[in-house]
């Protein structure tokens, strides 16, 4: 959350900890393995895809192809995180 612009700090944090939250209730862990990384220069962005797993009481209920898009700014000569979402179509 150090590299978060403020803008988005509170957001991405309480997002943190309800899925956190989420993971402690139900006994769960996530795990990505990333596989292919897409920078974009000119959007300041990656997209990130891999494997992403869901282990629930030790059981693997989940290994799904996922992709990211990271979104970065720069502020202050500081490279800051703008948004960190889902791309809905991991394929492309």
């Amino acid at each position: 959350l150090g590299y978060v612009e403020p803008d988005q700090y509170g957001p991405l944090k309480t997002r943190q900890e309800v899925e956190a939250e989420r993971l402690k209730r139900i006994n769960a862990a996530t795990v990505f393995a990333p596989q292919q990384l897409v920078p974009s220069e000119e959007g300041q962005s990656i997209v990130i895809r891999g494997r992403l797993r869901t282990l629930v009481n030790g059981f693997e209920t989940a290994n799904d192809l996922k992709a990211y898009r990271v979104e970065f700014s720069y502020a202050g000569a500081r490279m800051h995180l703008k948004s960190f979402k889902e791309v809905p179509n991991a394929g492309n």
